[in-house]
């Protein structure tokens, strides 16, 4: 739903999204936050790349069933207040998570990720005030194999 003159837009919903195979949703005005949350709930969308300006549309205009299938929620361009992680997950049960990146080198250098657990051990992904852990570095696409 990002821009693609903004980097975290371009290259989050593009660039990436061609470089792993996965199928994309996207919207012409990401204040549109009504049409926005009815796309989601209609294509299952698990991902969901925003900002918290962006978000605060969603949390007054969508309806708590329309981000039912998300699995990862990630936010950037601006600190996402606590405040507003509390109230989305409230009313859509999903935790908005946190990445930064210096625009002008990466969209995205740092970024909270999901909790993970298994038996019995748990990994926090997640530290909510903060910007995160680094991202790992992926390989630039021309090295990846074309089929």
């Amino acid at each position: 739903m990002l821009p693609f003159f903004h980097s975290f837009g371009y290259t989050v919903t593009c660039g990436r999204l061609w470089q792993v195979g996965a199928s994309a949703c996207y919207h012409v005005d990401p204040r549109q936050a009504k049409e926005i949350g009815e796309l989601c709930k209609k294509y299952d969308c698990t991902i969901f790349v925003t900002t918290p300006t962006f978000l605060r549309f969603c949390l007054r205009r969508c309806e708590p069933d329309d981000f039912k299938t998300l699995r990862i929620l990630m936010c950037g361009a601006e600190k996402l207040p606590a405040s507003l992680t509390k109230e989305f997950k409230e009313k859509f049960g999903v935790t908005p998570l946190e990445g930064y990146g210096c625009t002008e080198l990466s969209p995205a250098a740092v970024a909270n990720v999901p909790d993970w657990e298994q038996q019995g051990v748990k990994q926090i992904g997640n530290k909510s005030g903060t910007i995160g852990q680094c991202c790992p570095v992926s390989p630039p696409a021309l090295s990846i194999p074309i089929r």
